[in-house]
C-alpha cells in the first residue's frame, strides 16, 4: 500500500494506470493555498509568470504550446493529505505506520516539513531531496525529531527512525558500488559512487553549477535526454500492452461498466496519449 502526491493533472491518469498505489491531485506544503506551476522546464516549478496560459486538460487549445502554459494546484499541510488516506485511517495504531517518506519537492522540502506532527506518525525511514542551500535546515526539522541521518546518495539525504537504526546491520550499510552517470570526459555510462559523491563539494559542485541538470556537458544531457525517452516508450508499450488486454466498447457486465464509469477511467480514457494508445 502506499501513495503518491501528484499536483499536476496531466499526470494523474498516467500515475492510475501504471501505479498501484492511490494517487492524490495535490501538492504538499507548509499551509493551505493554491499554486501555480510552469510548464516550460523539463521539472514543473512555482512562478508568477502572467503571460502563461492554462493547461487545463482536453481544454487546451491545438495551436497553444505546451511549453507556454501553466497548471494550479491545490497545496495542503502534507499531515492534512496522509490523514484520509485509506490505510492510515485503518491503522489500529495511534501513530500510523509509514515505512518510507519519499520526498522530492524542487527546494520545497523545508515548508512541506516546517510545521510537520512527526510525533502523529511512525516513520521508519526518510529520504529527501537536500542541497547546499536546503540540507542544514533539513537536519535541523528531522534531527531533533528523533531521526538518525545515515547515508547521502547524490543530492538525497536518508534518515531513519531510532527504531529502524537499531535494526541495521550490524557490518554497516550496503552502499552502491556504481551509480549511473556520465563523468564529463569519458564515454562511461556509470562512475563509482565514491567519486560520483566527491562531486557535490569536495572535487566539484554539481549542486551549484548545473543544480538538477546533472552536468553542463553535451554527452551527459543527451545520455539523460536517451533515458528519459527510453522509459517513456516503455511506459506507453505497458499502458499499451494494458489497453489491448482491456474491453473497450462492446458489451460489459454490470461491474465492468461501473469500473468505466470511475471518474478517473474517464480522465484516462481522455488524454491524448491514452487515446494513441487505444488507435
Amino acid at each position: 500500500r502506499g501513495a503518491c502526491m501528484e499536483p499536476n493533472p496531466r499526470s494523474r491518469p498516467i500515475l492510475k494506470a501504471l501505479r498501484t498505489c492511490e494517487v492524490v491531485s495535490a501538492c504538499a506544503w507548509a499551509n493551505s493555498t493554491k499554486m501555480r506551476f510552469d510548464n516550460t522546464g523539463e521539472l514543473a516549478a512555482p512562478t508568477n509568470d502572467d503571460t502563461l496560459l492554462p493547461s487545463v486538460p482536453y481544454e487546451m487549445d491545438d495551436s497553444t504550446g505546451f511549453g507556454s502554459t501553466y497548471f494550479e494546484a491545490t497545496c495542503e499541510p502534507l499531515h492534512d493529505l496522509l490523514q484520509p488516506l485509506e490505510w492510515a485511517r485503518s491503522s489500529s495504531s495511534r501513530r500510523p505506520v509509514i515505512d518510507l517518506l519519499s520526498v522530492d519537492a524542487e527546494g520545497a522540502e523545508i515548508e512541506i516539513f516546517r510545521h510537520f506532527p512527526f510525533e502523529a506518525w511512525d516513520i521508519r525511514v526518510v529520504v529527501v531531496e537536500t542541497s547546499r542551500r536546503t540540507s542544514m535546515a533539513i537536519d535541523g526539522l528531522l534531527l531533533p525529531s528523533g531521526f538518525i541521518k545515515i547515508a547521502v546518495l547524490g543530492k538525497d539525504a536518508v534518515y531513519v527512525s531510532r527504531a529502524m537504526a537499531a535494526s541495521l546491520p550490524p557490518e554497516g550499510l550496503i552502499l552502491p558500488k556504481r551509480i549511473q552517470w556520465n563523468e564529463p570526459g569519458t564515454d562511461e555510462d556509470t562512475t563509482e559512487y565514491i567519486r560520483f559523491q566527491r562531486y557535490f563539494g569536495v572535487d566539484g559542485d554539481l549542486d551549484v553549477d548545473v543544480g538538477d541538470q546533472r552536468l553542463n556537458n553535451e554527452t551527459e544531457m543527451a545520455r539523460q535526454h536517451q533515458r528519459t525517452e527510453a522509459h517513456h516508450n516503455a511506459s506507453m508499450e505497458e499502458v499499451k500492452r494494458a489497453a489491448r488486454s482491456s474491453i473497450v466498447g462492446g458489451l460489459l457486465t454490470e461491474r465492468q461498466r461501473k469500473a468505466m464509469e470511475e471518474p478517473w477511467v474517464q480522465d484516462a480514457m481522455r488524454d491524448l496519449e491514452v487515446k494513441n494508445a487505444l488507435t
